[in-house]
C-alpha cells in the first residue's frame, strides 16, 4: 500500500480533489493516473541499506521520496533501499519505539543481518 493525493478526478466516488488515500495500484494504473494528472504520490521515508548512495543519501541514511511502484520495486529488489515503517506501538510500554526497517534480501543469501 502507498499513499496518494487526488489532484484531479479519481474514479472513486468517496475521494475528492485534495484528499489523500491509500491504495495498492499496479504500476500501469499508477502511471496512467499520474500521467493524466489525477493523482500524485505522497513522499514516504526510506533507508539506504545497500553500499551505494541513493538519492544523494549515504548507506545507512534516510531520505523521503515519492517513488513510483516500479521505481520502489526495482530499488528494493536490488537491495539498495528499504521502506521505513512507522514505529510499532507496544501496549503497556512507555518507551519510544524505533522505526522498523524492512531488510532487503541479499541475492543468494537466505539469512539477513541488519547493521545499525
Amino acid at each position: 500500500m502507498r499513499t496518494y493525493r487526488a489532484t484531479g478526478s479519481v474514479p472513486l466516488p468517496e475521494i475528492e480533489v485534495g484528499d489523500t488515500f491509500e491504495a495498492d495500484l499496479s504500476a500501469e494504473l499508477e502511471a496512467d493516473l499520474i500521467g493524466t494528472g489525477r493523482v500524485e504520490i505522497v513522499p514516504r521515508p526510506y533507508r539506504v541499506v545497500g553500499n551505494r548512495r541513493v538519492f544523494e543519501t549515504d548507506p545507512g541514511g534516510q531520505f523521503e521520496a515519492a517513488l513510483s511502484v516500479e521505481q520502489e520495486g526495482q530499488l528494493v529488489a536490488a537491495g539498495h533501499i528499504a521502506r521505513v515503517e512507522p514505529p510499532a506501538k507496544k501496549p503497556g510500554r512507555g518507551g519510544k519505539a524505533e522505526p522498523a526497517v524492512e531488510p532487503a534480501p541479499e541475492p543468494g543469501n537466505d539469512e539477513h543481518e541488519r547493521k545499525e
